[in-house]
């Protein structure tokens, strides 16, 4: 009988480890099968034709510039756009709004990014002579002569505009509707009539 109980052991032990074999195949256990499921996130689309950039527009009077961006999904931050001026400075860009742009855009071709950059104040009267954006590991640059014709432009534009009306400190400005000036608080004392000290009157005696 020790020979059966040996048998019946040995049996045993093959069935159990069989799906452990199974399971440690690859490609057929469940991580295979959640990494396909339903759950899976899509993978991301690259997008068509190499890095470029456009600058579109220059509006030195409200601060900002417009540039497309192509070869890239996702939008860039706004410290990856560079300014340079003829005097080899360089300021960043404060903020940066992209949208995708549209499919029928005559301004911009599908897939490509429409940016809105905010420019620092300081700088709005420096001679920009290039653009650059870091993407990719590389700087992709703008035309040159249109980024000089269009700033060029800007600036004579912002120079012809009527300067900015005149504001008080933490307030609105003084041709603004809402800005009224506050009433004259009455002299102390008044009743309505005019003061005796001011009209040359006497007091009793």
């Amino acid at each position: 009988m020790g020979w059966v109980r040996a048998g019946v052991a040995a049996a045993l032990l093959v069935v159990l480890a069989t799906p452990v074999a199974l399971a440690d195949r690859p490609g057929k256990g469940k991580k295979a099968v959640t990494a396909r499921g339903k759950g899976a996130a899509p993978a991301e689309r690259e997008p068509k034709g190499p890095p470029s950039l456009k600058l579109v527009s220059v509006d030195l009077v409200a601060g900002q510039a417009v540039v497309l961006v192509g070869g890239t999904a996702r939008a860039p931050g706004a410290r990856l756009f560079v300014f340079h001026d003829d005097k080899d400075r360089h300021f960043i860009a404060l903020d940066a709004s992209c949208t995708n742009v549209a499919e029928g855009d005559p301004t911009g071709d599908e897939g490509q990014l429409r940016c809105t950059l905010e420019l620092p104040r300081p700088y709005l009267k420096a001679h920009v002579v290039a653009v650059t954006l870091r993407l990719k590991g590389r700087d992709i640059a703008a035309d040159e002569l249109d980024v000089e014709a269009r700033f060029a432009a800007a600036r004579d534009v912002a120079a012809s505009a009527p300067p900015p009306p005149a504001r008080r400190p933490g307030g609105p400005a003084l041709d603004d509707p809402a800005f009224t000036t506050p009433a004259r608080a009455p002299h102390p004392g008044a009743s309505g009539g005019p003061d005796p000290e001011e009209s040359g009157g006497e007091g009793d005696d």
